[in-house]
């Protein structure tokens, strides 16, 4: 007897001591940030430095940051610090604990419950003839009791390798989902970086305007003053001035407008001091729609989502049609309790087992399961137009961006000669002037031509750029960089 106790209290000491290790090691899985240590996120108001891994420099907390930006390391340095491409990086974690709780169904479980209750004793009064009434005491005051139970999924229909392949399906999605953000970054950097590159050339030319102005009216005053011009001259130049003097200013405003939508881009602090290493180029390129669609067509994330939407909604189907089978369980309970249960009348601890096969058969559900299907039917075949819908949206874009690309090219090379001649114009018609065969308007129209043809001749460049970017984006031709330093383009997935 004494024996027995003391093994059930052993018994009772390692079940006492297994609980608090495995509460213990549940709250460390359930508090714990796994991500966090990879992908830093805002604390308590405490924003990380950028990710500027990108352009070979780092950046301390509260630093201000001065770097050197290429066009491609302007598309990088969006990719790792823009707040929506930090946000959707979480889809993963996301896809990632979904999936995670997909195997739950596959897997067993397992439930210890622990109780303690305290009852107010009975007693009851048993006569014996010939002798003394005898009190009888009934049940314990303290009743103990430890149960370990473990339920084991052995067929469960539709909801277990669907769902978890489901699950998987879900987290490829997310993938797919957080490369396109990425692309569309990537392609915001790079067009917002030329909108830089524009307004600071179109502020170069709006400088060299107001010089030329400023220059003109000073030779205006010294003819006034020679007795060879008139005060109405003056005027106009000065009138001149003003005009090229208040376009520069709104070049200017122009100018720090667009740095601003460049650091926001970035994701970086608005007194963050940039450096633009790259400029406004035009090298023609060889445009092919038929071989943009191809390209297209293969590494569209868009395309790529609809179709996995597809298989998706398959997995779905299987298994709400799964709804209808049986689902087979087994178990295992093991336990003691103080006072045994195996042993009337017993106050000693005792321990106790019980194992069986539990099965369960839907019969009749009201049609809910019938009307699931249907509704699931339908969203597959949503689904199937989502792709074919995809593939001609496609089909547009690269043709418009394909169309843009070879109008903007036509666009530059009408505007190359037209700055040369509006410069030597304004050569032939100073040295008129100053001879007296020019008048003053014919001056002031020169000035206005040139500096129209510079501008056009930007804004064309700016154009072809412009395009350029819209048709890479169109074929999801670029060059993506995963924050966390994993990197993928869409050529090296082709190759894989």
């Amino acid at each position: 007897m004494e024996l027995s106790r003391f093994n059930s209290r052993m018994w009772a000491m390692a079940l006492c001591v297994a609980t608090a290790f495995a509460s213990g090691g549940c709250q460390a899985l359930v508090w714990t940030d796994w991500g966090h240590s990879v992908r830093p996120s805002p604390r308590e108001g405490r924003t990380p430095p950028p990710d500027l891994s990108a352009a070979g420099v780092s950046a301390a907390p509260g630093q201000r940051i001065e770097l050197t930006l290429s066009l491609d390391q302007a598309a990088a340095v969006a990719a790792a610090n823009n707040p929506q491409i930090r946000m959707a990086v979480e889809e993963i974690e996301k896809a990632r604990g979904d999936e995670m709780t997909a195997w739950s169904s596959m897997l067993p479980t397992a439930d210890l419950n622990l109780g303690y209750t305290r009852l107010e004793l009975s007693y009851f009064t048993m006569s014996i003839p010939g002798g003394p009434p005898v009190k009888i005491k009934m049940g314990v005051r303290d009743n103990y009791k430890a149960e370990l139970g473990v339920k084991l999924p052995l067929f469960v229909g539709g909801a277990g390798f669907n769902g978890i392949e489901l699950a998987s399906l879900a987290r490829d999605y997310a993938e797919l989902k957080i490369e396109a953000a990425l692309m569309q970054a990537a392609c915001m950097a790079r067009k917002t970086y030329i909108d830089v590159l524009f307004a600071a050339e179109a502020v170069a030319v709006h400088e060299q305007g107001l010089v030329n102005a400023e220059a003109h009216l000073a030779d205006v005053k010294k003819k006034l003053e020679h007795k060879v011009g008139t005060r109405f001259d003056v005027l106009r130049a000065e009138v001149r001035v003003a005009n090229a003097r208040a376009s520069l200013i709104q070049g200017r405003s122009g100018l720090n407008l667009a740095r601003a939508a460049l650091l926001r881009v970035l994701g970086l602090p608005q007194d963050s001091k940039l450096t633009l290493s790259d400029g406004l180029s035009y090298v023609p390129v060889k445009v092919s729609e038929q071989a943009s669609l191809d390209g297209a067509l293969s590494r569209r994330r868009d395309l790529k989502q609809a179709m996995l939407a597809v298989e998706m909604q398959e997995k779905k189907l299987s298994m709400t049609k799964g709804g209808i089978l049986p689902q087979a369980f087994g178990f295992f309970n093991w336990g003691w309790s103080k006072p045994s249960s195996k042993s009337m009348g017993s106050a000693d601890g005792d321990d106790y087992w019980n194992a069986g096969l539990m099965i369960n058969v839907p019969l009749f559900d009201g049609f809910a399961t019938l009307g699931k299907i249907r509704k699931d039917y339908a969203i597959l075949r949503q689904a199937r137009w989502w792709v074919e819908d995809a593939r001609q949206q496609i089909a547009l874009e690269v043709k418009q961006a394909a169309t843009a690309l070879a109008d903007a090219m036509e666009f530059v090379e009408s505007q190359k000669e037209n700055v040369k001649q509006a410069e030597e114009s304004l050569r032939l018609v100073k040295v008129a002037f100053e001879a007296g065969t020019a008048t003053q308007l014919d001056m002031l129209d020169v000035q206005t031509a040139l500096t129209g043809a510079k501008l056009n001749y930007l804004q064309a460049v700016y154009g072809f750029m412009a395009a350029k970017i819209a048709l890479e984006q169109a074929e999801a031709a670029v060059e993506i960089r995963l924050p966390g330093g994993m990197r993928r383009s869409s050529e090296s997935e082709e190759n894989k």
